[in-house]
């Protein structure tokens, strides 16, 4: 099955079979999530679908080739391009694990990741929070989406048995997913649950603004 979710083409088909609704209720988030995204952004672990665009490039990160040529035509191995960036096309990608980004320091406006993290152990996920903080421009802004296990199984049943069902191994808490965040960042997250399904699955939205500068500490929740 797993192999088969390689597939652009039926990796989108179940997730629009087994997550009813998710496209318009996450409309309505993106709205005010994306409102501002402006300049150079990276979609980190993007997968085959874009996440909203941007006035300016969106840059898809993705490990699975067949991914990136359903989500750019342009599929590119030069970082350099960054250096242009009037010159860049509206989409892009380039083929790179998420937790070591081939971008320099401050090349970017903004970097996203939505629903990566139930795919990767505590430690990937660390390095590549650190690394979306580190590709940021000063000023810039690091937003997460992420699955979280539904506070009540009994009440959410289907739910429950859809993220257990999830190819992602690493489904977490809140609690546990804001414990990851925090032990790599200083600067105060803003975060908001809700439900993204008409079965009720649920997911946490996460936004950093990144200050000048990044001292990993004990962090502060707004």
């Amino acid at each position: 099955m797993n192999r088969l979710l390689e597939i652009p083409g039926v990796y989108l088909l179940i997730q629009l079979l087994m997550l009813p609704g998710a496209r318009k209720l996450l409309a309505a988030q993106w709205r005010k999530a994306f409102a501002e995204s402006t300049g150079i952004i990276l979609d980190v672990g993007c997968g085959p679908e874009p996440s909203p665009e941007p006035n300016g490039t969106l840059v898809g990160v993705d490990v699975n080739t067949d991914y990136l040529r359903q989500y750019a035509s342009t599929v590119s191995t030069d970082p350099g391009l960054f250096l242009n960036p009037k010159s860049l096309p509206k989409r892009l990608a380039f083929k790179s694990s998420a937790d070591k980004l081939p971008f320099c320091d401050s090349c970017s406006d903004e970097t996203r990741a939505m629903g990566l993290f139930h795919h990767l152990t505590d430690e990937s996920t660390v390095a590549c929070v650190s690394e979306m903080i580190r590709c940021v421009r000063p000023s810039g802004k690091i937003i997460i989406f992420d699955t979280v296990w539904p506070r009540s199984s009994w009440r959410r049943p289907w739910a429950w048995l859809v993220r257990y069902m999830d190819r992602g191994r690493y489904v977490r808490t809140e609690s546990g997913l804001r414990s990851i965040l925090c032990s790599v960042s200083g600067i105060p997250w803003t975060c908001n649950r809700f439900a993204y399904t008409y079965i009720g699955l649920e997911g946490m939205l996460f936004i950093l603004h990144k200050l000048r500068t990044f001292v990993p500490a004990d962090c502060c929740w707004a």
